[in-house]
């Protein structure tokens, strides 16, 4: 990708002072003097082939994924030119090729990282970042594609719930920080110009209520067994009803996204499901000639009607009372013809696959 062997390494290790075997006037790659200075890096035998492999290619094997890895990147940026032509743009076939290039740009990552000795700075060069930054954009991009957006559905459908949620918490923060500033700053020192509040010992200390700032970053999670801990009857009571509150902060966006979750990945499997149909239903005649894509053709029509009749399930349980013995003959009867069709494509299967097996005999 953009760091290539060059990237690696200033990873020779001295076992005198810890400094890179390259001075400033010898920088200069020599394979026999490399080979030498191999031996001085503290790597695993695996870690020395893969070493040798992405980073310093020195077999004829190594040179040619090298070679290899050099044309990926010269077809990356032709693809990018090609693609911004409209008649081929979101080209299946690019798709492909572009998945391919990618596992073999992954499989270089990991093996130059595996080879590294010191990997936290091999993660910080900047050449590295931005190959694991392209990785993870094209992975990311194509889940999101796979799902049709389902994660991004969620959080659009679930933003103005939480957003109104937080806005309450909010408020309810400021509300409360408010009173517990007023019911445990205690006693003002004029030349210290600071609040103390008086243990249970008669001792006095700092309190941690200063201000109404200093109380709000005293978060409704931080009432405990602490320096913050109320000391008043109504800073306790109040310092209770905080920490259930603290409790519905966790829960409550939770059910939300779950909520959202479920409703825009049952819409997003059937909608799924109906493509799938229309797709068997528009399949010509004379591409279903043939016993096996016949029998893969009712393969996938009956998993198809197994799905509807489960969402038909789903739907039948979450009726009303009322309308439920008028429904449930509705669905009753559904269930009924449903099944009769999925006992009649068994039947197809199992002669297309009898066929098939004759076929093949033959």
């Amino acid at each position: 990708m953009l760091s290539h062997s060059d990237n690696s390494e200033d990873e020779f290790i001295n076992e005198s002072d810890d400094e890179t075997k390259y001075d400033g006037e010898n920088d200069v790659y020599d394979p026999v003097e490399d080979l030498d200075k191999e031996k001085l890096l503290i790597r695993t035998p695996l870690q020395e082939k893969c070493f040798n492999f992405f980073a310093r290619p020195v077999s004829i094997w190594a040179k040619m994924f090298w070679g290899l890895s050099s044309v990926c990147v010269l077809a990356t940026i032709t693809m990018i030119c090609i693609d911004s032509i409209p008649t081929i743009h979101y080209d299946s076939k690019f798709i492909y090729l572009e998945f391919g290039i990618i596992f073999i740009f992954t499989i270089e990552y990991v093996g130059r990282f595996y080879a590294s000795v010191h990997r936290l700075a091999f993660i910080r060069k900047f050449l590295n970042a931005v190959d694991l930054l392209s990785i993870i954009l094209f992975y990311l991009d194509l889940f999101f594609n796979l799902t049709e957006g389902v994660t991004i559905q969620v959080f659009k459908k679930s933003a103005s719930q939480i957003a109104m949620l937080f806005m309450w918490i909010g408020i309810v923060i400021l509300m409360s920080s408010s009173i517990m500033y007023y019911l445990e700053r205690g006693e003002f020192d004029e030349q210290t110009r600071t609040w103390y509040k008086t243990l249970e010992d008669g001792t006095q200390t700092p309190s941690s209520y200063q201000s109404i700032v200093d109380t709000i970053i005293v978060t409704i999670n931080d009432y405990g067994g602490n320096a913050d801990t109320p000391i008043t009857p109504w800073g306790k009571l109040l310092a209770s009803l905080m920490a259930l509150w603290a409790i519905m902060t966790i829960a409550i966006p939770t059910s939300i996204l779950e909520w959202n979750f479920v409703t825009v990945w049952d819409a997003y499997r059937h909608k799924k499901m109906l493509k799938s149909l229309q797709t068997l239903d528009q399949t010509e005649p004379a591409k279903q000639n043939s016993p096996r894509k016949k029998l893969r053709a009712l393969q996938g029509q009956n998993e198809a009607l197994v799905q509807l009749l489960a969402e038909l399930q789903d739907q039948l349980n979450e009726l009303n009372p009322p309308n439920f013995r008028k429904k449930c003959r509705e669905f009753s009867d559904e269930n009924q013809r449903l099944r009769s069709q999925m006992h009649d494509l068994a039947s197809l299967t199992n002669m297309c696959k009898n066929k098939g097996n004759r076929t093949d005999s033959y």
